[in-house]
């Protein structure tokens, strides 16, 4: 059973973690984001990963389900997959996974997701901006 903003009744927590560089967390979830994730998994640690090659990215690693990866992810591969044997899957809060995310990862089963369709107009929209800014030197107004 269950109402409006609960959790079904058998639902099973899993265990999350964030890897991107730590300066982004702003910038990829909002404070009422990250409560809402608090209420369907169980966040390990808000402070992403920087690197895997840490104790505490070991304790991390040891128990995560679920990996929500970002810019400045650290790579994942072989190695990796060693000390995080409960992980199943990894979502992006970017647009492509191609630069840190090794074959081997989907080869283990882990389900590997990305958001590079989503991000592909916004992207479009702040490179044509870029262009119009650059080309009417815009940048150059900001110091006066």
């Amino acid at each position: 059973m269950k109402g409006p903003g609960s959790i079904p009744v058998g639902f099973a927590r899993r265990k999350l973690a964030f890897a991107y560089r730590p300066k982004r967390v702003r910038d990829v979830f909002s404070p009422d984001q990250l409560r809402q994730l608090a209420l369907l998994c169980d966040i390990c640690d808000v402070a992403p990963l920087e690197s895997f090659e840490d104790s505490r990215a070991a304790d991390i690693l040891s128990d995560v389900e679920i990996l929500v990866t970002g810019w400045g992810c650290p790579r994942i591969d072989r190695a990796v997959l060693k000390f995080a044997p409960r992980l199943q899957m990894i979502p992006p809060a970017a647009g492509t996974v191609k630069s840190f995310v090794a074959p081997e990862v989907s080869e283990a089963g882990i389900v590997v997701t990305n958001a590079a369709s989503a991000n592909a107009i916004p992207v479009a929209e702040f490179s044509l901006a870029a262009i119009l800014f650059a080309n009417k030197k815009v940048l150059g107004f900001a110091e006066l």
